[in-house]
Protein backbone atom coordinates (compact mmCIF):
# COMPACT_ATOMS: atom_id res chain seq x y z
CA UNK A 1 0.00 0.00 0.00
CA UNK A 2 1.12 3.54 -0.71
CA UNK A 3 0.79 5.86 2.27
CA UNK A 4 -0.84 9.28 1.85
CA UNK A 5 1.43 12.30 2.16
CA UNK A 6 -1.26 14.34 3.92
CA UNK A 7 -2.45 12.38 6.95
CA UNK A 8 -6.25 12.42 7.32
CA UNK A 9 -8.03 14.15 10.15
CA UNK A 10 -9.59 11.38 12.24
CA UNK A 11 -11.84 12.79 14.95
CA UNK A 12 -11.56 11.23 18.38
CA UNK A 13 -15.21 10.09 18.18
CA UNK A 14 -15.09 8.90 14.56
CA UNK A 15 -17.03 5.68 14.02
CA UNK A 16 -20.45 4.22 14.60
CA UNK A 17 -20.64 5.67 18.12
CA UNK A 18 -20.28 9.20 16.74
CA UNK A 19 -23.12 11.71 16.63
CA UNK A 20 -23.85 10.50 13.08
CA UNK A 21 -24.29 6.85 14.05
CA UNK A 22 -21.99 5.85 11.18
CA UNK A 23 -18.32 6.18 10.30
CA UNK A 24 -18.56 9.27 8.09
CA UNK A 25 -15.75 10.35 5.77
CA UNK A 26 -15.81 13.75 4.10
CA UNK A 27 -13.66 13.77 0.98
CA UNK A 28 -12.27 17.07 -0.25
CA UNK A 29 -10.29 17.64 -3.43
CA UNK A 30 -6.97 19.26 -2.55
CA UNK A 31 -4.99 21.71 -0.47
CA UNK A 32 -3.67 25.00 -1.78
CA UNK A 33 -0.97 27.13 -0.25
CA UNK A 34 -2.14 29.81 2.20
CA UNK A 35 -0.20 32.19 4.47
CA UNK A 36 -1.44 30.27 7.54
CA UNK A 37 -0.34 26.85 6.32
CA UNK A 38 2.88 24.86 6.06
CA UNK A 39 2.97 22.13 3.42
CA UNK A 40 3.67 19.15 5.66
CA UNK A 41 2.17 15.68 6.22
CA UNK A 42 0.24 17.08 9.21
CA UNK A 43 -1.37 19.90 7.22
CA UNK A 44 -4.89 18.41 7.14
CA UNK A 45 -4.75 17.39 10.80
CA UNK A 46 -3.48 20.78 11.94
CA UNK A 47 -5.90 22.72 9.74
CA UNK A 48 -9.04 20.87 10.87
CA UNK A 49 -7.82 20.97 14.46
CA UNK A 50 -7.51 24.75 14.33
CA UNK A 51 -10.85 25.11 12.60
CA UNK A 52 -12.64 22.85 15.09
CA UNK A 53 -11.29 24.90 18.01
CA UNK A 54 -12.35 28.20 16.44
CA UNK A 55 -8.77 29.35 15.90
CA UNK A 56 -9.12 29.69 12.13
CA UNK A 57 -12.71 30.43 11.00
CA UNK A 58 -13.32 29.45 7.38
CA UNK A 59 -16.64 29.76 5.57
CA UNK A 60 -16.01 26.55 3.62
CA UNK A 61 -15.92 24.41 6.75
CA UNK A 62 -18.84 26.20 8.39
CA UNK A 63 -20.94 25.34 5.32
CA UNK A 64 -20.02 21.68 5.70
CA UNK A 65 -21.01 21.83 9.37
CA UNK A 66 -24.39 23.31 8.52
CA UNK A 67 -25.19 20.46 6.11
CA UNK A 68 -26.00 18.21 9.05
CA UNK A 69 -28.95 19.63 11.06
CA UNK A 70 -28.43 18.10 14.46
CA UNK A 71 -27.66 21.13 16.65
CA UNK A 72 -29.80 22.00 19.65
CA UNK A 73 -29.32 25.77 19.45
CA UNK A 74 -29.75 28.33 16.69
CA UNK A 75 -26.22 29.74 16.74
CA UNK A 76 -23.98 28.96 13.77
CA UNK A 77 -20.86 30.31 15.45
CA UNK A 78 -17.93 28.13 16.36
CA UNK A 79 -18.77 26.52 19.70
CA UNK A 80 -18.56 23.21 21.54
CA UNK A 81 -21.00 21.64 19.13
CA UNK A 82 -18.88 22.69 16.18
CA UNK A 83 -15.90 20.95 17.73
CA UNK A 84 -17.89 17.79 18.44
CA UNK A 85 -18.97 17.77 14.78
CA UNK A 86 -15.37 17.60 13.53
CA UNK A 87 -14.45 15.16 16.30
CA UNK A 88 -17.10 12.79 14.88
CA UNK A 89 -15.77 12.37 11.35
CA UNK A 90 -12.80 11.67 9.11
CA UNK A 91 -11.71 14.40 6.69
CA UNK A 92 -9.30 13.67 3.85
CA UNK A 93 -8.22 15.58 0.76
CA UNK A 94 -7.85 13.25 -2.20
CA UNK A 95 -4.95 14.98 -4.01
CA UNK A 96 -1.69 14.41 -2.19
CA UNK A 97 0.14 17.59 -3.15
CA UNK A 98 -0.78 21.25 -2.76
CA UNK A 99 -1.96 22.44 -6.14
CA UNK A 100 -1.09 26.13 -6.14
CA UNK A 101 -1.21 29.51 -4.46
CA UNK A 102 -4.98 29.88 -4.32
CA UNK A 103 -8.34 28.10 -4.67
CA UNK A 104 -9.99 27.00 -7.94
CA UNK A 105 -6.73 25.64 -9.40
CA UNK A 106 -7.43 22.19 -10.86
CA UNK A 107 -4.99 19.36 -10.17
CA UNK A 108 -3.19 17.93 -13.20
CA UNK A 109 -3.84 14.42 -14.51
CA UNK A 110 -0.64 13.11 -12.92
CA UNK A 111 -1.70 14.26 -9.46
CA UNK A 112 -5.14 12.66 -9.80
CA UNK A 113 -3.60 9.33 -10.79
CA UNK A 114 -0.81 9.32 -8.19
CA UNK A 115 -3.34 10.00 -5.42
CA UNK A 116 -5.48 6.96 -6.19
CA UNK A 117 -3.55 4.34 -4.22
CA UNK A 118 -3.10 6.50 -1.08
CA UNK A 119 -6.87 7.08 -1.15
CA UNK A 120 -7.56 3.36 -1.03
CA UNK A 121 -4.95 2.95 1.70
CA UNK A 122 -6.96 5.37 3.84
CA UNK A 123 -10.23 3.58 3.05
CA UNK A 124 -8.79 0.18 3.97
CA UNK A 125 -7.31 1.47 7.21
CA UNK A 126 -10.20 3.56 8.56
CA UNK A 127 -13.16 1.71 7.00
CA UNK A 128 -15.73 4.49 6.57
CA UNK A 129 -19.37 3.45 6.24
CA UNK A 130 -20.08 6.31 3.85
CA UNK A 131 -18.29 9.09 1.99
CA UNK A 132 -19.53 12.61 1.26
CA UNK A 133 -17.69 13.83 -1.86
CA UNK A 134 -17.20 17.59 -2.18
CA UNK A 135 -17.69 18.82 -5.71
CA UNK A 136 -18.40 17.66 -9.24
CA UNK A 137 -14.76 17.92 -10.39
CA UNK A 138 -13.65 15.43 -7.75
CA UNK A 139 -16.66 13.21 -8.54
CA UNK A 140 -15.72 13.17 -12.24
CA UNK A 141 -12.07 12.42 -11.50
CA UNK A 142 -13.03 9.50 -9.26
CA UNK A 143 -15.27 8.19 -12.03
CA UNK A 144 -12.56 8.58 -14.70
CA UNK A 145 -10.09 6.72 -12.46
CA UNK A 146 -12.66 3.96 -11.85
CA UNK A 147 -12.66 4.63 -8.12
CA UNK A 148 -16.46 4.60 -8.11
CA UNK A 149 -19.18 2.50 -9.69
CA UNK A 150 -22.95 2.23 -9.86
CA UNK A 151 -23.47 5.97 -10.26
CA UNK A 152 -27.12 6.93 -9.94
CA UNK A 153 -27.97 10.61 -9.66
CA UNK A 154 -25.89 11.93 -6.76
CA UNK A 155 -24.92 8.52 -5.35
CA UNK A 156 -22.41 5.78 -6.13
CA UNK A 157 -20.29 3.17 -4.37
CA UNK A 158 -16.54 2.90 -3.89
CA UNK A 159 -15.48 -0.75 -4.37
CA UNK A 160 -12.65 -2.16 -2.26
CA UNK A 161 -10.49 -5.18 -3.02
CA UNK A 162 -12.12 -6.94 -0.07
CA UNK A 163 -15.42 -6.89 -1.94
CA UNK A 164 -16.89 -4.28 0.39
CA UNK A 165 -18.53 -1.29 -1.28
CA UNK A 166 -18.76 2.09 0.45
CA UNK A 167 -21.92 4.07 -0.23
CA UNK A 168 -21.06 7.60 -1.35
CA UNK A 169 -22.74 10.79 -2.49
CA UNK A 170 -21.63 14.04 -4.06
CA UNK A 171 -22.69 17.57 -3.20
CA UNK A 172 -22.10 20.79 -5.09
CA UNK A 173 -18.79 22.23 -3.95
CA UNK A 174 -19.38 24.46 -0.90
CA UNK A 175 -17.54 27.39 -2.53
CA UNK A 176 -19.68 27.24 -5.70
CA UNK A 177 -22.30 29.89 -6.46
CA UNK A 178 -24.61 26.99 -7.37
CA UNK A 179 -24.53 25.59 -3.84
CA UNK A 180 -28.05 25.45 -2.34
CA UNK A 181 -28.48 24.39 1.27
CA UNK A 182 -31.87 22.76 0.77
CA UNK A 183 -30.61 20.47 -1.99
CA UNK A 184 -27.23 19.63 -0.47
CA UNK A 185 -28.59 19.06 3.05
CA UNK A 186 -31.02 16.53 1.59
CA UNK A 187 -28.14 14.70 -0.14
CA UNK A 188 -26.10 14.58 3.09
CA UNK A 189 -29.08 13.42 5.15
CA UNK A 190 -29.95 10.68 2.66
CA UNK A 191 -26.35 9.47 2.66
CA UNK A 192 -26.43 8.92 6.44
CA UNK A 193 -29.84 7.24 6.24
CA UNK A 194 -28.72 4.88 3.47
CA UNK A 195 -25.51 3.99 5.34
CA UNK A 196 -27.46 3.18 8.51
CA UNK A 197 -29.82 1.06 6.46
CA UNK A 198 -26.93 -0.91 4.96
CA UNK A 199 -25.43 -1.44 8.41
CA UNK A 200 -28.78 -2.71 9.63
CA UNK A 201 -29.00 -5.10 6.70
CA UNK A 202 -25.46 -6.33 7.26
CA UNK A 203 -24.23 -4.88 3.98
CA UNK A 204 -21.34 -2.91 5.48
CA UNK A 205 -20.18 -5.47 7.99
CA UNK A 206 -18.04 -4.71 11.01
CA UNK A 207 -15.56 -1.88 11.27
CA UNK A 208 -12.80 -4.05 12.71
Amino acid sequence: MIEPYFKPWVGKDYGRNSQFGVALMILGESHYVEPQTVDSPQLTVEMIGQISRGEWPKRFHTIIYRLFPRRTGSSETVNGDFKSFWDSLLFYNYVQQSVGLGPRIPPGDKLWLESKEPFFTVLSRFKPDCILILGARLWKALSDLKCIEGTSGRTCKVPLNSGRKIISAVITHPSSSRFKYDTETEVASRLLTDAKSEIGNGGLGKLN
